[in-house]
């Protein structure tokens, strides 16, 4: 090869990207290794010689991890309500599937204390838990950090290959069929998510006469909106200002059970006859940047039109809006007002707007120096040195935390699909080909210095993470996806969710590794010093 080419290490290390891609595409009996052939491309090259700063590798898992938050941030909050504690479980699950394994295997082959914690670190491709073992042996048998690395480096490929592949023929060895199980999702999500109706009341609570719309407070009561009034033949927007009056008939929107509440406050449900002339109602997709990433209550648009947002279709749900309710590209609006006003606010609501393929670029770099910055604070811990959550972890805490608030300070968060998706490609293939890197430069001498004995136990580590994790999702009936994408969090093994995603149509398998993903990186950080402890002991 030409000297010129050799001595090209951005070009070398591209070109590692460019075939490990290529190679990942090969598809056999539907089972490929997808960006994990990047990780083996990268390998064998690192035996060779080549390398990368580490600090390549690092960006890499920042910004796929960072872009990974962003995208579940606005749904992770909902389902880490609900589910919060199977999350958590997941990850304890499989983290000490992986350490009482790691123990055993220890004593079995009887493999030295500092190589067996190296070996789990890489096992569970867990890097910050490597530095947390590595200071922590340091600091008690100067010298023996290195063998603790080199743990690491053995374990850590097969952990990779492993992890892509078990998720992938998890679907053939549980006889689950993925298409369908995402159908039932789907439906299961719609139906949770109650259709809204529309219900008419007559005023005869004397408490109401001569109070405004907005004296109602009906978000106190229930989540509903009053959207028209009508007082004899004439028909009225329902905005916050309006003076209600005995005998006025109020229209009210939400879901079912809700609106009959209702009845208790203002009066007696009725039917009366909805005019069109000139109040209408019309339904209108946000693509306006101006609309985008604010709440309702931050656009006085609406009231200065006398228009009244009534409720809002998101990906197929039905949400009735308040004040604080963001509003997303994509968003349609159940407007109601003056169908002359009306005119000009679906025109400015749906416009079309170039910078809505635009990344709102400063709150999206701060976000990821915040992350990097809550990853390096130290955090005591009793008996050890402080530990970190690493770049990885604080930048995954700042991307959930900024995406469900959707702004930083005054400056909204807003970054297109598109240029999400692109992010988090580049960062995983930046990851897979560092780390890959970094892993080969050692593996072989490694192997040659510990033998058949050290692969194996590494190996068997994985499995007992991976298997430990997949059967305590089987017990609570978990789909399909909701098991690879747990299992792939709880390896935090980002190679495990891309093959996992290019198999579903939904973002249900990155939902459940992000809800994962934050208790495995944490639990390995702590717990990987109770190993060490456990370690020394036998």
């Amino acid at each position: 090869m030409p000297a010129f080419i050799l001595s090209n290490n951005l070009l070398i290390f591209f070109g590692i990207i460019l075939i490990g891609s290529y190679i990942g595409k090969i598809s056999i009996k539907n089972i490929s290794l997808g960006s994990s052939a990047i990780f083996l491309t990268a390998l064998v090259f690192g035996n060779f010689g080549f390398t990368m700063p580490r600090e390549v590798r690092d960006i890499g898992l920042v910004l796929f991890v960072y872009a990974i938050s962003i995208q579940v941030g606005p749904y992770f909050f909902k389902v880490f309500k609900r589910d919060g504690w199977k999350f958590a479980s997941v990850a304890f699950i499989s983290i000490f599937s992986g350490m009482i394994a790691t123990v055993f295997l220890a004593i079995f082959f009887h493999i030295p204390d500092n190589l067996a914690v190296g070996m789990y670190s890489g096992a569970v491709t867990s890097t910050p838990s490597l530095a947390v073992a590595t200071d922590m042996i340091e600091r008690n048998n100067p010298g023996d950090g290195a063998r603790v690395t080199a743990g690491y480096g053995i374990a850590y490929p097969f952990s990779v290959v492993a992890t892509v592949l078990f998720v992938q023929l998890l679907p053939w060895l549980l006889r689950r069929n993925i298409r369908k199980e995402e159908d039932e999702w789907e439906e299961k999500e719609i139906a949770s998510h109650h259709h809204l109706s529309v219900k008419q009341f007559y005023l005869e609570n004397k408490a109401l006469f001569g109070k405004t719309i907005a004296d109602i407070h009906t978000h106190r009561i229930a989540p509903f909106n009053l959207s028209r009034v009508r007082r004899g033949e004439k028909e009225m927007v329902a905005i916050p200002g309006f003076l209600l009056e005995e005998g006025d008939v109020i229209t009210a929107v939400g879901e079912e059970d809700d609106l009959n509440k209702l009845s208790v406050i203002i009066g007696h449900e009725t039917k009366a006859p909805l005019s069109h002339n000139k109040v209408v109602s019309e339904d209108v997709e946000v693509t306006a940047r101006e609309f985008v990433g604010k709440k309702i209550e931050e656009l006085p648009v609406f009231y200065e039109h006398n228009i009244v947002v009534v409720r809002v279709i998101r990906q197929d749900f039905e949400i009735v809006p308040n004040g604080g309710t963001f509003l997303e590209a994509g968003d349609v609006l159940r407007l109601v007002g003056d169908h002359t006003e009306m005119e000009k606010m679906v025109k400015r609501i749906g416009v079309k707007n170039e910078k809505l393929n635009e990344t709102n670029i400063l709150p999206f770099l701060l976000g990821i120096v915040f992350g990097v910055l809550i990853g390096a604070i130290p955090l005591p811990f009793f008996g050890g040195a402080p530990i970190t959550l690493g770049s990885a972890g604080g930048a995954l805490l700042a991307g959930l935390f900024i995406s469900h608030r959707k702004r930083i300070g005054k400056m909204e968060m807003y970054v297109p699909v598109a240029a999400l998706n692109l992010i988090r490609e580049i960062g995983l293939m930046l990851f897979l080909a560092g780390a890959g890197l970094v892993a080969g430069s050692q593996f072989v001498s490694v192997f040659r210095e510990y033998g058949l004995p050290v692969l194996l136990a590494g190996s068997l580590i994985t499995l007992s993470s991976l298997v430990g994790s997949t059967l305590f999702l089987l017990l609570f009936k978990e789909n399909i996806l909701s098991i690879m994408g747990g299992v792939s969090g709880g390896m935090t093994q980002a190679a495990g969710l891309a093959v996992t995603k290019m198999k579903a149509r939904t973002e249900l398998p990155t939902l459940i590794y992000a809800s994962v993903y934050p208790f495995a990186t944490i639990g390995k950080i702590i717990f990987i010093q109770f190993l060490v402890y456990a370690l020394w002991m036998f």
